[in-house]
This record gives structure tokens, C-alpha cells and sequence, in this order.
């Protein structure tokens, strides 16, 4: 008796050793590199996050198994997300490099749910993507783009450096136009001083007005900060113009 029961020991880890190789003969890793945007469509640039990969519980009904493994990459439905670092190329591109599994043998897709995970104090918050939900088989293609549903965020390098351009731009203005307008005017064209000055204040804010929407085109994500500071320089400038004109 305690040699049958022996023998029902290790027929069944026998089966259950084979049942794992053939699983694990079954899937295969297809890598898929994603390239990351934010909501305007710029290049995230935040190197703290990542990308979040699990399998989407909504079309688990389409899996063969609940938990699907190959190489050193394991996926479990309602299992927590698979943290992916982001990198970033000579261009500045930023993109992840996704291992997915799929099917060895067949095209049949594995649904795989994608988030951006951001950095929140001591935790990291799921953001959503304009797709959430991607389809991956072997014949997936090897690059995909995604955007975030948040612009990038303003990191302190780029504060330094737009600062710096709004610090040089007004030194432009202020020597290369501000002075010699305000000496024209002043000297050939008799103005009087004041009217001088209100003309050339304003028209040198108009044009700092100009450079930081040209920066918020062209580089500033569009957030409610940018948009307050480009309102209340607005406001400032249509001011001092109303001054000036009824000056």
C-alpha cells in the first residue's frame, strides 16, 4: 500500500511537470516596442514612469489559460501590472521595449491591457492611454505609438531652459528695440517722453507676449498653468496698450 501510494506521488508530478512543458512549449515572447506621447503629442519625457502590461480581464474569456508564462515573462488574469522602463533614444524618442506572450504556433490573440504608470509621491498612479486595450499575436506588427490622456510634465531642466530663453529674449527686446525705438522717437520724431515710453513698453511686451506663445506652440504642454501665465500676460499687456492710447 505505501508503495502504490508512492507511485500515485510521482506519477502525479510527473503530469504535473509535463503539463508545465508542454504550457510553457505552447507560448512564445514576442518583444513590441511603444513609442510614448503625451496628450499633445510630444515625446514623454518623464524618465520616472513606466509603461503598466496585464492582461485584460474584460476578454479573459478568450484565454486558454489564466495564467500564461514563457522565458522569465509571466502574465496572470487580474494580476498586477508588469513595469517596463522607459527609454529614450539620440533623438529624444521615448519608448518601451514590451514583452508579450503569445501563442507559439498560432495567430490567435491575447488581449493585453496598457497604462502609463506615473510617479505620485510614494506610489505610482495608473494614466490612461487613448487605447487602452491592444490585441497581440505573433504576426503583431513590432511598433506601435501611444499617447497619454495627460500632457508631459514640466520638469525642472525645462523650467531652466525656458527661462533662460524668456530672460534672453527680453534682453534682445530691450537693446536691440525698446532703446532705439525709444531714442527715435524720442529725438527725430519729437514725441513726448511719456507717449515714447508707454509706446515702446507696450510694444516690447507684445512681443515677449509673442515668444512665450511661440514656446507654448511649439514646446510648453498646453496645462492650466501655461494657459494662467499666457492669460495674465495677455491682460498685462492689453493694459499698459489701453494706457498708452489714451495717454
Amino acid at each position: 500500500m505505501w508503495y502504490l501510494t508512492k507511485v500515485l506521488v510521482l506519477i502525479l508530478i510527473l503530469l504535473g511537470l509535463v503539463t508545465e512543458v508542454v504550457a510553457q512549449d505552447k507560448y512564445d515572447i514576442k518583444q513590441v516596442k511603444f513609442l510614448v506621447y503625451d496628450k499633445g503629442g510630444y515625446s514623454w519625457n518623464d524618465k520616472q514612469a513606466f509603461l503598466g502590461v496585464r492582461l485584460d480581464t474584460t476578454k479573459a474569456d478568450t484565454l486558454e489559460d489564466q495564467e500564461i508564462s514563457s522565458s522569465t515573462t509571466t502574465y496572470s488574469v487580474g494580476g498586477e501590472y508588469q513595469r517596463y522602463a522607459l527609454k529614450f533614444d539620440t533623438s529624444g524618442n521615448c519608448y518601451a521595449d514590451i514583452n508579450f506572450i503569445v501563442y507559439k504556433n498560432q495567430d490567435k490573440l491575447i488581449y493585453y491591457e496598457i497604462a502609463l504608470l506615473k510617479k505620485d509621491g510614494d506610489k505610482y498612479i495608473a494614466v490612461p492611454l487613448g487605447n487602452r486595450s491592444y490585441s497581440i499575436s505573433r504576426t503583431t506588427p513590432d511598433r506601435y505609438s501611444i499617447n497619454a490622456a495627460v500632457f508631459r510634465p514640466l520638469l525642472f531642466t525645462d523650467w531652466l531652459i525656458y527661462l533662460g530663453i524668456m530672460l534672453a529674449s527680453v534682453g534682445f527686446i530691450y537693446f536691440s528695440i525698446f532703446r532705439w525705438l525709444f531714442t527715435n522717437l524720442l529725438f527725430k520724431h519729437n514725441w513726448p517722453v511719456n507717449r515714447a515710453e508707454y509706446f515702446t513698453t507696450s510694444l516690447s511686451l507684445l512681443l515677449v507676449l509673442a515668444v512665450f506663445g511661440l514656446l507654448m506652440a511649439l514646446f510648453l504642454p498646453q496645462t492650466v498653468v501655461v494657459w494662467t501665465v499666457l492669460v495674465v500676460l495677455t491682460i498685462f499687456w492689453a493694459g499698459h496698450a489701453i494706457t498708452w492710447a489714451l495717454s
